[in-house]
């Protein structure tokens, strides 16, 4: 009871909010003063093209003559009215008649006393107020930052203002004084705030110079790119079959090698964010590695275990970190493997050999067959694994953590053993409070509680935090027989009796080349794994610049997967969530609501291979000066963890909102989303193709005698997505619901 009266206390603190108005007519805010207060609107709304700074002369021009470099500014103005802030940006102006100004710019009052700009363009989180004024000999503007974010708008929507553009301009009919139109000045301007990596910049200026040096550098890239030469041919969906071999790596090693080291040196310019990154890391990959460790050792009858996962995890992570080709790929051994391991220990009882040698022998083929297909470049047609199976693998990974994690919590809890009935219980509430907790937190950003640099630090580290809370209520609540982790006091392996290296010597013959065979099954999964998850670290609107490096990628991973087979070490590759996560992160989002629906997107991305590397570092330090203190960690919350990680995973599935619709009602359908577009049947099928495909692909993972063959299924998929899905939906239908269109 004192356990779920705590969680009750931080759930009323953390999403305590002000009383939602009831949207009905009897509601006493619904008066008849108030609606004979409405006013009726005529608004006229029209697009308004942005300026593309590479190719429009017009916006070239602007820029050679300099015109937005010369734009005052002022980056506090606390007026709240539109008048007064109309007055406070004519004021940086030169020779403008306030009094002409106001009567051009303003229409009529509303019955509050409110005026309304006459004509305006407006964009996300700003507005550009447009006057043709009688006496102007030329174009002029200015630019404010409001010290208080206002709804400026006409009625046209709820969107806030933080910054405030004033063109003015010689009327029309002036034609003899040869320069630009107020509102073809105001796009140019509408076209700079419009892009989210300056908004983000100039909203954290401090003064005014501060302000007009972030418009500087920005004008100054611009510049740049601008008389780079445009390239007019049409993009190649996939790179040529080359059969020089090694091409492809050798391209990767040459373009990654001039990022390399500031791969390492950029992080100093975001500390706090590296360190808050690698520490939310190590808590998102520990959990897995002790929980995946716990499930192989049962699968392998303790031949592999928690200790060789974390000496496996450690030496590994920090190789890849530096030698790896993205920088944001996170190898780990995963769900999928866990089971594939598995698999292999109930073959070699089958085939009546040693397990260990036919698990380095397995290893031994899985890298031979990744170094042929690195050789072979066969990275570059990974393009026909498209949207349709990456949402499908997702889910799976995302499935693989949830069943993980609830399977041994709700056995505990429903089927108790004599005097465990309490463990039971305790299990449930450490594991949802953990997700609860880990949840709330990382979301707390985007919330108005505390101060913003609490909120950042409490969401940068919201995992760890709920993690160590609840292991402090279970120590504090002292409950008997709550697992803890079974991990040594040293670092040791399992099987303390055997070797380092797997004595592969005495393999009989026959043995060697079955091996061959599941390898090719397990190279299967990996090949498909580690590039679908630098497909997803690398998903354009994450806005990376560095590029991916798949043959790199798997090049680094099959010396590795190498090295760990001759030592019976467990397998890693590339993990989901945990890659995309890495980028998520590092990255600066910015959030906004359009028609009732909560928008994120990424605003700008950092590329580091310090977070990998300072995480390893920890990992490592946890091996093996940390035991103790890992040892005394409530396995339920582990599983707490793992639950928010397959929340993560799949919150932002589009498989998983588009299953969500067939419970949405129609009006509440997002703005932006795909329906708009496309038959609400079509887009339905299509889920329910995949969720067929996944449901199969559920099922041969599950059945005791064909699950060694589940990545086989993975490649069906693809075939089922070039040769039957046309057959059912056109090539624009499935661009569209593969976000290439």
């Amino acid at each position: 009871k004192a356990t779920v009266s705590v969680l009750y206390c931080i759930n009323y603190i953390i999403t305590m909010t002000e009383p939602d108005i009831d949207d009905d007519p009897k509601s006493p805010i619904w008066t008849d003063d108030n609606r004979a207060a409405d006013e009726v609107l005529h608004v006229t709304i029209s697009e308004v093209p942005h300026k593309c700074m590479r190719q429009e002369r017009r916006a070239l021009k602007d820029l050679e003559v300099k015109v937005l470099e010369k734009i005052p500014v002022c980056a506090d103005i606390r007026s709240l009215t539109h008048r007064d802030i109309v007055s406070d940006l004519s004021k940086l102006l030169n020779n403008v008649d306030e009094e002409k100004l106001n009567a051009n710019v303003f229409g009529s009052k509303r019955d509050d006393g409110t005026e309304v700009w006459k004509e305006m363009i407006e964009g996300r989180g700003f507005v550009i107020v447009l006057g043709n004024v009688q006496g102007a000999t030329e174009v002029q503007m200015s630019l404010g930052r409001l010290h208080v974010p206002l709804n400026l708008s006409a009625g046209t929507s709820d969107r806030t203002v933080r910054f405030v553009g004033l063109v003015v301009a010689p009327p029309d009919t002036d034609v003899h004084l040869r320069t630009r139109t107020a509102f073809e000045t105001g796009r140019t301007l509408a076209s700079v705030l419009s892009e989210p990596s300056f908004r983000l910049k100039a909203d954290t200026a401090s003064t005014d110079d501060d302000l007009h040096s972030q418009i500087h550098d920005f004008l100054t890239d611009t510049k740049k790119n601008a008389h780079h030469k445009q390239s007019h041919s049409s993009p190649v969906e996939g790179k040529p079959f080359c059969t020089s071999p090694f091409s492809g790596l050798i391209t990767d090693i040459k373009n990654r090698s001039k990022w390399w080291a500031s791969d390492f040196y950029e992080a100093k310019e975001y500390p706090a964010r590296v360190l808050s990154t690698a520490v939310y890391l190590f808590c998102v990959i520990l959990a897995p590695a002790i929980a995946f460790g716990k499930l192989m050792s049962d699968k392998t009858e303790d031949e592999i275990g928690p200790m060789e996962i974390l000496i496996s995890q450690s030496i590994s992570g920090l190789v890849f970190s530096i030698f790896g080709g993205c920088p944001f790929v996170i190898i780990m051994t995963t769900g999928p493997l866990t089971v594939f391991i598995g698999f292999l220990h109930e073959l070699s009882g089958w085939l009546d050999t040693e397990f260990l040698p036919f698990y380095a022998w397995v290893g031994v083929w899985n890298s031979i067959w990744l170094l042929l297909s690195v050789a072979f470049n066969l990275s570059n047609h990974i393009h026909y694994v498209t949207a349709y199976v990456d949402q499908i693998f997702a889910c799976l990974v995302a499935g693989i953590f949830a069943y993980e994690a609830i399977k041994p919590t709700a056995t505990d809890f429903f089927t108790p053993s004599d005097g465990e009935e309490a463990a039971g219980s305790m299990g449930v509430v450490l594991m949802l409070g953990t997700f609860f907790l880990a949840v709330q937190f990382m979301d707390l950003r985007g919330s108005q509680k505390f101060t913003r640099t609490i909120r950042v630090v409490i969401s940068d580290y919201g995992t760890a935090i709920a993690v160590l809370i609840m292991s402090c209520i279970y120590h504090i609540a002292k409950v008997d027989h709550v697992e803890t982790l079974n991990v040594p006091n040293t670092v040791q392996l399992s099987d303390s009796k055997r070797s380092l290296f797997v004595d592969m010597s005495e393999t009989e013959t026959h043995i060697i080349f079955i091996a061959a065979g599941p390898a090719f099954l397990l190279f299967t999964l990996f090949f498909l794994d580690e590039n679908i998850t630098s497909i997803l670290s690398n998903k354009r609107e994450f806005k990376l610049r560095k590029g991916e490096a798949m043959h790199l990628d798997l090049f680094v991973v099959a010396i590795i997967n190498l090295m760990l087979s001759l030592m019976g070490l467990p397998f890693l590759h590339g993990a989901l969530p945990q890659s995309p996560l890495h980028v998520v992160q590092l990255a600066d989002h910015e959030e906004y609501i359009e028609r009732g629906v909560l928008i994120k997107r990424v605003v700008k991305s950092r590329e580091t291979r310090m977070t990998s590397f300072l995480c390893h570092i920890l990992m490592a330090a946890a091996t093996i000066g940390c035991l103790p203190a890992l040892k005394a960690l409530p396995v339920p919350v582990l599983y707490g963890v793992f639950l928010t990680m397959a929340y993560q995973g799949a919150k932002d599935n589009p498989l998983v909102e588009r299953l969500l619709l067939w419970i949405t009602e129609l009006s509440k359908y997002p703005p932006d989303h795909l329906v708009r577009r496309l038959e609400l049947r079509t887009v339905h099928k299509w889920t329910a193709a995949q969720l067929l495909s996944f449901a199969v692909l559920w099922a041969v993972k599950s059945a005791p005698f064909i699950s060694l063959g589940f990545p086989f299924i993975i490649l069906v998929l693809v075939v089922i997505r070039h040769t039957l899905l046309p057959k059912w939906f056109s090539e624009h239908d499935m661009a569209v619901l593969e976000g290439d269109h």
